[in-house]
């Protein structure tokens, strides 16, 4: 678990800021990004003033989190913004609750934990992410900036990090780029430092469309600190209104299903992790759209 917590809390929020609807096709996001924090360019791309929310049931309930996101577009520019959090709570701290009867530091033999000294802590991240694109036609391009403020069972650490993503839309076919950290985003500690490596995120999707069903297969390709991954889904539409989503990526498989109503749109994903202590994510976006296409 502790393991878990320090890569959460090291850059892997990577994974953990998703629409429910990118989830449901294995967190593919590069060409069919649903916020800034996706594509920077998507503030230009999507020709809507939405705001949308996620909530997400993380590891079988190890933590929670929760976004809030929104874009503005006048036709040439896009503006957005993405609030994240993330809260970890009860975390056991046995610091102070170990009886060492010899000195060492060590749980060694005929030594206890005092489970009365054993004090349970929270740990939460904040993310603000600010957003400017702008449109040159069939490019979007943007530039987020985003600040971190973070606390780590008492200890805080703040910093900032910048992505730049572009993408590139003709027909039914587009092309996503997305440089995460480019600058190697740093989060100051009070006796630390964690640097959070650049990232590149490579992607594309293709509708097809017939009559009243659309079938979009999608994929992303991902080199980031821990290596080089590949990220695989398919997305069925009927009418605009109803939507099944299915992906895969390496030891994962996801669902998830859509529905649009009234500018309204709700989304659910499912994520199965068969390898790890903690298999089951799920994830819930509602959103709502402001202008019409």
């Amino acid at each position: 678990m502790i393991i878990l917590l320090i890569s959460v809390f090291a850059g892997d929020y990577q994974n953990l800021i998703s629409d429910a609807q990118n989830f449901a096709i294995s967190g593919v996001s590069s060409s069919i990004p649903n916020s800034p924090f996706d594509n920077p360019g998507f503030s230009s791309f999507f020709i809507k003033n939405y705001l949308g929310i996620d909530y997400g049931y993380i590891f079988g309930g190890f933590s929670n989190v929760l976004t809030f996101k929104g874009t503005i577009n006048n036709g040439k520019e896009g503006f957005g913004f993405l609030y994240f959090n993330q809260i970890i709570p009860g975390i056991p701290d046995t610091r102070n609750a170990l009886v060492d009867l010899n000195g060492n530091g060590e749980l060694d033999e005929g030594e206890y934990i005092d489970t009365s000294k054993i004090i349970f802590k929270d740990a939460f991240q904040n993310i603000f992410l600010f957003n400017v694109s702008k449109k040159a036609g069939s490019f979007f391009y943007g530039v987020n900036i985003k600040i971190f403020y973070e606390n780590l069972m008492g200890e805080r650490g703040i910093g900032g990090g910048v992505d730049f993503g572009i993408i590139y839309n003709l027909n039914n076919l587009t092309l996503g780029l997305n440089l995460r950290d480019f600058t190697s985003s740093i989060i100051i500690w009070e006796d630390t430092r964690d640097r959070i490596n650049p990232s590149i995120v490579i992607g594309s999707s293709y509708k097809i469309v017939k009559n009243d069903f659309k079938f979009m297969p999608c994929f992303d390709l991902v080199n980031d600190e821990y290596g080089f991954s590949s990220l695989f889904g398919v997305y069925f539409s009927y009418k605009n209104i109803l939507e099944i989503l299915s992906g895969m990526k390496k030891d994962a498989i996801s669902f998830g299903s859509g529905l649009y109503l009234k500018g309204f749109r709700f989304h659910y994903g499912l994520m199965l992790q068969y390898k790890e202590d903690f298999p089951l994510t799920h994830r819930i976006t509602l959103s709502k759209c402001f202008n019409k296409e």
